[in-house]
């Protein structure tokens, strides 16, 4: 019984830590935030107005194509895809993820 004990602990140990660094991923609204904020940089002084618009329409579609993405390839694909698009700097680089 001591022997079950331990070997339940090491596999539930091996699919926590599994889990803590392959599926856990930033949400859809945090991966979106990102987007925008390297929007709004790449935008610079540019027209407000064509800026806010920008802001506006991504904040309207991002979060929702974010959380199809992640219902349609599941929640491996899309933890290695906000990874990837937390990591980037410049929109050139998250539109490669």
């Amino acid at each position: 019984m001591k022997t079950f004990g331990v070997v339940a602990l090491i596999i539930i140990s091996f699919l926590t830590l599994v889990w803590f660094f392959m599926l856990r991923a930033p949400s859809p609204e945090v991966v979106c935030e990102h987007i925008v904020a390297i929007s709004v940089e790449e935008a610079g002084d540019r027209s407000p107005n064509a800026v806010n618009a920008l802001v506006d329409q991504l904040r309207l579609t991002c979060t929702r194509e974010k959380r199809t993405k992640l219902r349609l390839r599941g929640k491996y694909h899309y933890a290695e895809y906000a990874k990837c698009v937390m990591r980037a700097n410049t929109l050139t680089e998250a539109e490669g993820c």
